[in-house]
């Protein structure tokens, strides 16, 4: 094991400060030539990436189509189509909107008129999930709505497509 490094007067203190200096430059050196590799490759590997996440949102939206157009097929006994490569989900989701003819500005004016505070947002906006629970004719009552909305997902099984 080698001796501690022990400083007995100023011009020894004088050299350390002096390859502290050196080894300071080098690490800095080191870390800004390893920083602009990083910097190259991430935008090298952003290069490679932007025709690729082109291409899967693409397939991404062609499937939801897909499976928009032939949901009464595809989901009549079943919301999940799993297959090999991944799974095609059908949900169907409820959502607060506005009745024809009916501003944000009249339902919140309904709202406040009616007491239905909890209906408000702080910042002045219809407060849509406070409102999921409202039975229809509270929304009716306020110059709201509720319209189903049918979603399609994308879920791709990772681990089958490696390889």
């Amino acid at each position: 094991m080698a001796d501690k490094l022990i400083i007995k007067d100023i011009q020894q203190v004088e050299g350390a400060l002096a390859e502290m200096s050196a080894i300071s430059r080098k690490r800095n050196a080191i870390k800004d030539a390893m920083n602009e590799e990083i910097d190259g490759a991430k935008a090298r590997a952003q290069q490679e990436l932007v025709p690729l996440i082109l291409r899967y949102d693409e397939l991404e939206k062609a499937v939801k189509v897909f499976g928009t157009l032939n949901k009464s097929r595809l989901f009549a006994d079943r919301k999940t189509l799993d297959l090999a490569f991944g799974v095609v989900t059908f949900r169907r989701y409820p959502r607060i909107v506005l009745q024809n003819g009916v501003s944000d500005v009249m339902a919140l004016q309904k709202l406040r008129e009616f007491g239905l505070l909890d209906g408000i947002r702080v910042k002045e906006e219809l407060d849509k999930v406070a409102m999921y629970d409202w039975p229809d004719s509270k929304l009716e009552m306020v110059g709201l709505k509720r319209r189903t909305v049918d979603t399609i997902s994308v879920d791709v099984k990772v681990e089958e497509l490696a390889g």
